[in-house]
């Protein structure tokens, strides 16, 4: 039973348009059975905060919430601040002068950067950077620093995966790919259900997000997949 409503909700998700606030809230409010928001152990306000909630947990799981910027850097500054709605990098890459144009960055940590570059890396000169790392949260950070000849605009590119925005009103629709808003309500119903304290129901309605968005996301991988490879 439990893998035909998924298979249905997985074709009927697929074929959807973008689902509102309300429209979520409603689905949830449904598989909860407190439809009625004045007599309801869960309020609006509560489902507004776990739509956030779930949409940052998609955001995380997904490689489809992509965005890239563009950053000036300066002649010897290793460190630039980071995209505000930034949550994780994909490529990164850097217009250099010397190697003739855009070259992809190596990651590294920070603490392999005494292993690598021994314990003076901190005042090697200025050159054409080809790694990156993440000094702290909000900063990321070129090795080496770039000399005066590889400074200027757009020089450093970074393509991460971005937070969505939070939605406020009832007909504002998740900032994550369509397919995935039919899982919305099931993961407002797990966590109403965790608020009154009904555990089994909650553990059930979690199960069934967790294997409706995994099951969505290999749909979608796949047809995205065939359509690079056309």
């Amino acid at each position: 039973m439990w893998q035909f409503l998924i298979s249905l909700s997985l074709s009927l998700a697929l074929s959807c348009h973008a689902l509102s606030l309300s429209s979520i809230r409603a689905g949830a409010r449904l598989l909860v059975n407190e439809t009625d928001s004045n007599n309801s152990h869960c309020s609006n306000s509560d489902f507004l905060t776990w739509a956030n909630e779930w949409q940052l947990d998609m955001a995380v799981l997904l490689t489809h919430t992509r965005k890239s910027s563009y950053t000036a850097v300066a002649a010897n500054v290793s460190s630039y601040t980071l995209p505000s709605d930034y949550l994780y990098a994909l490529e990164v890459f850097y217009d250099q002068t010397a190697a003739g144009g855009l070259i992809k960055l190596g990651e590294v940590d920070r603490s392999e950067l005494e292993n690598l570059y021994g314990a003076d890396w901190r005042q090697d000169v200025s050159s054409d950077p080809f790694n990156y790392y993440f000094s702290s949260t909000y900063t990321i950070d070129v090795y080496p620093p770039p000399n005066a000849a590889n400074a200027g605009a757009n020089k450093l590119q970074l393509f991460y995966i971005y937070a969505p925005v939070d939605l406020s009103l009832d007909t504002d629709s998740p900032d994550i790919p369509t397919p995935y808003h039919q899982s919305g309500k099931y993961f407002l119903a797990a966590q109403c259900m965790m608020k009154m304290e009904n555990l089994p129901a909650y553990d059930r309605l979690m199960a069934f997000y967790d294997r409706q968005r995994s099951l969505y996301k290999q749909k979608i991988d796949k047809r995205s997949a065939l359509v690079r490879d056309k």
